[in-house]
């Protein structure tokens, strides 16, 4: 069985609160979401990727260094993130996220 409450998206998203920590273990460098039931699941195997130029990633996120992230202040996200499903997860947990992903890869912060 599916158990929701173990899934990255769940727990980066809807969950308010601490994140537990087997769950930061298994956080990587994600602080939103997570991809891989959609890469593993077999229905989307040579499935062109979408171009919908609405849900690429604007520059400016795309330039951001992990400082950047660990600094990020709740006006800029506020900004960043107008009109997105981040938005879900507000400031708060996007930036428990963010201290949980570097907590786990050792508090490396320079990229």
């Amino acid at each position: 069985r599916l158990d929701a409450r173990r899934c990255l998206s769940c727990q980066t998203i809807e969950h308010r609160g601490p994140l537990a920590p087997a769950t930061i273990g298994c956080l990587g460098d994600r602080i939103y979401g997570c991809d891989t039931c959609q890469m593993v699941c077999p229905h989307n195997h040579g499935v062109p990727a979408g171009g919908v130029p609405e849900f690429a990633p604007s520059g400016e996120l795309l330039s951001m260094t992990v400082a950047d992230w660990a600094a990020l202040t709740e006006e800029r996200y506020r900004r960043l993130f107008r009109g997105s499903a981040v938005k879900r997860a507000k400031y708060e947990g996007l930036m428990r996220n963010i201290r949980a992903a570097l907590s786990a890869r050792g508090g490396r912060g320079n990229q």
